[in-house]
């Protein structure tokens, strides 16, 4: 074993410029996927962090064997003090029935009939025109669609109870909630007469400062469901389903940029196979005298084995490390919490071992199909 260690030290020192370049391009694609890997899970963690620390959405969902409404469910027995006590609880902060979309009717110059549109009270980025910052007075920006685009331009003007509001731009942000057809700045929130459709059944839950939010969340859907007299309906955390939805989202995202960021691992690997069929070209010679003075098949397709697979391990360790160094200092310049899924790690060291594997065997074998007989040449 001895020999094979001094052996493998010889051969990487002897091809040591050859064996660099080859692990370099095996380290570059470990950092690609290290900093992809570690980017997208800090980024995901941080949104669900930020978005769901202080409050959540809880909604009522009915089966329809049940052969009832969410609001004679939340009408009947004593659903309604149950629904009341959850304010005083410990850790609720407030406890109110979610907001559902408001609408208004709307018309153009020009326009015979009046139009019903989705709207939201908030800043929004454009695709076209100004956003509210760059304006005054009253203002409009509309959802980029083609209903809109054909029969609206910039500088128009649309009319809601015979108050005329400018069109400065359009859009494909969403609003606060659902896609709103038209934004209008915060400040004319309490100037526009606007309908709010019923949301029965879902309510907003904000947690108090220094409360786990999974704690209150959990005690507040004990008490609701257990107030409930039917199995045929259940109060969920609708947040933690749309948690979920982003998770999926993200992973599915993650994956494919992994993928991307593996092709130049592949290259890598076809050029260790490369290094590895010149290497034991080179020792042709001096793998017949061994093989004539009684070494094994298998000790030199190990000597082979351990080479490839010593240059591809410790490049993809630098190849971590230093993706690891370059996530964190992208994170803090972003001031983005620095998250490592330990899968990452296992991710990493396996790809290393099967490229360091399958890509010496070919050229191991070949080594080892060596002749003695080739000396008599």
């Amino acid at each position: 074993m001895k020999y094979l260690w001094n052996e493998l030290l010889d051969s990487i020192r002897y091809n040591r410029h050859r064996f660099f370049l080859t692990g370099l391009g095996i380290a570059i694609g470990n950092i690609a996927v290290v900093i992809i890997i570690i980017l997208s899970y800090s980024f995901s963690h941080s949104m669900l962090s930020q978005y769901y620390a202080e409050k959540t959405t809880i909604g009522l969902v009915i089966s329809s064997a049940a052969g009832t409404t969410a609001e004679d469910l939340l009408k009947s027995g004593g659903m309604p003090d149950a629904l009341e006590s959850i304010r005083y609880l410990d850790g609720v902060r407030s406890w109110e029935k979610a907001e559902g979309e408001k609408t208004v009717r709307f018309a153009g110059d020009g326009d015979a009939d009046m139009r019903s549109a989705v709207i939201d009270f908030c800043n929004v980025g454009v695709t076209e025109g100004v956003p509210f910052s760059e304006h005054a007075g009253n203002c409009v920006i509309m959802r980029s669609n083609q209903e809109f685009e054909s029969s609206y331009h910039l500088g128009d003007s649309i009319y809601i109870d015979r108050k005329a509001y400018e069109i400065i731009g359009f859009t494909n942000e969403n609003g606060t909630k659902g896609r709103p057809s038209l934004f209008f700045p915060e400040a004319a929130a309490g100037q526009i007469n606007c309908e709010v459709s019923s949301a029965e059944g879902i309510y907003e839950l904000h947690v108090t400062d220094g409360y786990q939010i999974s704690d209150v969340r959990e005690q507040v859907l004990s008490q609701l469901n257990q107030a409930l007299h039917t199995k045929e309906a259940k109060f969920i955390d609708y947040s933690d389903e749309s948690s979920r939805a982003m998770e999926e989202t993200m992973k599915t995202v993650t994956v494919f940029l992994v993928l991307i960021a593996a092709v130049s691992l592949i290259v890598a690997a076809i050029n260790v196979v490369n290094i590895m069929y010149i290497t034991a070209l080179e020792k042709t010679h001096e793998i017949a005298v061994y093989r004539a003075l009684g070494m094994k098949k298998k000790t030199v397709m190990l000597q082979f084995l351990m080479q490839s697979g010593t240059v591809v391990l410790l490049f993809s360790a630098a190849g971590y490390l230093i993706g690891l160094f370059l996530s964190a200092f992208i994170l803090i310049f972003l001031n983005v919490r620095f998250c490592v899924p330990l899968w990452s790690i296992l991710i990493t060291m396996v790809m290393g071992v099967l490229i360091g594997i399958l890509s010496g065997i070919k050229p191991a074998v070949k080594a080892a199909d060596v002749s003695p007989a080739i000396l008599l040449k």
